[in-house]
């Protein structure tokens, strides 16, 4: 959950989706609260209603240091994402999973671009039975109602 900036390729990333969202009509736009998801909103689309509901998974202890310095074995459960996965006083896929879940189902009905972190869209994306590694400044299209993957979209 630290709180670090967009990096200039991610700017770029978020610049290239304007022309692709700008044509778009949306009954809501939200993003996570940190910084990096909000700004990636205001260059893509505009500004962004922000909630905490859409942050990355909580990493505990190793929230904010360089992969390098993390358990190796943990990095690999990460990529794998299997059930029961957890960060040492960080939050369980199943935390993570429970917190979406109650933002999405909360939505009323209609289309809503929402602006998160690669964590969240791996676990909506696992709750509709296509779990998938989704590339940054790629727009995944989803129906929730009917848990289902329309289409992605890479920037």
């Amino acid at each position: 959950w630290i709180n670090a900036q967009l990096t200039p390729k991610g700017i770029a990333q978020a610049d290239a989706l304007k022309p692709i969202l700008e044509k778009e009509d949306f009954d809501g736009v939200y993003s996570s609260d940190l910084d990096r998801a909000i700004e990636t909103a205001r260059h893509a689309w505009g500004e962004p209603v922000q909630t905490a509901s859409l942050r990355e998974i909580f990493f505990g202890d190793y929230d904010g240091k360089p992969i390098r310095e993390v358990d190796p074995e943990w990095v690999k459960k990460l990529y794998i994402y299997p059930d029961g996965f957890s960060s040492p006083n960080g939050e369980t896929l199943e935390d993570v999973s429970k917190r979406i879940t109650a933002f999405l189902d909360n939505l009323k009905p209609g289309r809503y671009l929402i602006v998160c972190h690669g964590g969240v869209i791996r676990t909506v994306s696992r709750q509709i039975g296509e779990d998938r590694f989704i590339e940054n400044g790629t727009v995944l299209v989803v129906d929730w109602s009917h848990k289902k993957i329309l289409r992605s979209i890479q920037s």
